[in-house]
């Protein structure tokens, strides 16, 4: 046996000697409701004893085991080749675990509330993952970590302290989350390793630029860095290729006066105040994918320059864009994917209007776009489009015009039940304008 997986014993108050099984390499135990200690017995028995318990074990993993309170961990050098531990919502585990994993590589704590310890020095570990309120200590950073993972007011400062002292040369990921304390986190503290960075829900956090980091190529910043309207962290970053920022809800305004000529990809959503990105319009030539969802502020029309890098766009519908076709004509005329989330809007009741869309799509999603109507003639000029797709539209029931573009291969609706009853009924006021396409897909069934 190599692969065990126990769950959801009710009745089980002890667990059997699992590491006698000398070929077990992965074992995973949860929902064991009764469970309140995993002592001796769990290594051996006296019956048979091998001389390292656990020999072979690669990954184990402990989740949900809500009365489970003490780890026996013993001194008998467990675990020689385990390299994933993970302990998930155990809320009264409290105690030390083992401190001797020589193999271990990946660590993970999440929603253990009682657990305080110190973590085990483990020389080939990478990964250390430390989410929810347990009390766990890092004494020293392992020194071939990667990817680090750390949420909560002490976990955050500790960490944000050390790696500034200790300056990592290893590190490539790190995340740091709910943090509601005023901090200080200096550009030039980041580790030169770092490519990854991610910050959620740490709104009293503030970056200082007092620098520039040339590794890193993604940046995640969600719930975050409420002290400035003004956002002009991606100065310090030449070199980045990814950012997300998401729920900033005081940021009015992206500001670069440095070029991001490796900026691909751009997701912007639920910023409430945001006005302008112009500067980084400019600043970003090769942007290849943006998305900029529940931004009701912002002006795309006045973001300056057309963009002939642009492939894949996500906006959210409103009047005010409808009614600007001049705007994604010109701004958006190399587009091939583009995303339409909706806005409700009563007075809005076709979609789209006639020239309205870039000519040189090949897919077309929308999203929850409160309309009655999908008109034929503003699809008309998209000789290039294969790809419909259609997704909570509740109101959506009707198709007007003569067909849908004849180079399309396929549509698909979900959620979108006056539209796609009509459709599978093969209604004759539907069915002449769609039956052309190869491929009709409604809730997940085909019907042509």
């Amino acid at each position: 046996m190599t692969t065990l997986t126990l769950k959801d014993c009710r009745n089980c108050c002890i667990l059997p000697s699992l590491g006698q099984l000398p070929f077990l390499k992965h074992l995973t135990i949860y929902e064991f409701e009764t469970l309140e200690i995993v002592g001796a017995e769990f290594y051996q028995n006296d019956k048979c004893c091998l001389e390292i318990p656990f020999p072979m074990l690669e990954t184990l993993r402990f989740s949900s085991m809500r009365c489970w309170k003490e780890w026996h961990t013993m001194e008998l050098h467990a675990f020689p080749r385990l390299r994933e531990l993970t302990v998930v919502a155990c809320p009264l585990l409290r105690g030390d675990l083992s401190n001797h994993l020589p193999s271990l590589q990946s660590l993970e704590i999440k929603n253990c509330e009682q657990l305080s310890y110190c973590v085990p020095t483990a020389p080939a570990m990478t990964s250390l993952s430390i989410t929810g309120s347990s009390k766990v200590r890092i004494g020293v950073l392992p020194p071939l970590l990667r990817r680090l993972s750390i949420e909560g007011n002490h976990q955050v400062e500790f960490v944000l302290e050390t790696i500034t002292n200790a300056q990592p040369t290893c590190l490539t990921d790190l995340s740091i989350s709910n943090c509601s304390t005023h901090m200080s986190f200096p550009v030039s503290s980041i580790p030169a390793s770092l490519q990854k960075l991610q910050i959620s829900d740490c709104r009293k956090l503030q970056v200082q630029m007092d620098g520039q980091h040339h590794s890193l190529q993604q940046l995640s910043i969600s719930k975050s860095c409420d002290s400035d309207t003004s956002f002009s962290l991606l100065d310090s970053f030449p070199n980045i290729m990814h950012v997300q920022i998401y729920q900033c809800e005081k940021m009015e305004c992206i500001l670069v006066s440095r070029s991001l000529s490796y900026l691909r990809y751009l997701d912007i959503e639920n910023c409430g105040s945001l006005k302008s990105m112009s500067t980084l319009w400019m600043a970003a030539p090769q942007l290849q994918d943006l998305t900029i969802l529940g931004c009701t502020e912002m002006d795309l029309s006045a973001t300056g320059d057309p963009h002939c890098s642009l492939r894949s766009l996500g906006i959210s519908y409103c009047e005010k864009l409808a009614h600007s076709a001049a705007f994604m004509n010109s701004q958006f005329h190399g587009l091939t994917h583009l995303w339409i989330e909706g806005e409700y809007d009563e007075s809005v009741q076709s979609f789209p209007k006639e020239g309205w869309l870039p000519a040189s799509l090949e897919s077309l999603t929308l999203y929850y776009i409160s309309v009655e109507r999908l008109e034929c003639k503003g699809l008309a000029h998209l000789t290039s489009l294969q790809q419909l797709s259609i997704y909570d539209c509740p109101v959506l029931e009707n198709i007007d015009g003569e067909m849908l573009p004849a180079s399309l291969i396929q549509l698909a609706i979900y959620r979108t039940p006056l539209l796609g009853e009509r459709c599978k009924m093969k209604d004759p006021q539907i069915w002449p304008k769609i039956s052309h396409i190869q491929g009709i897909e409604v809730d997940g069934t085909w019907i042509w």
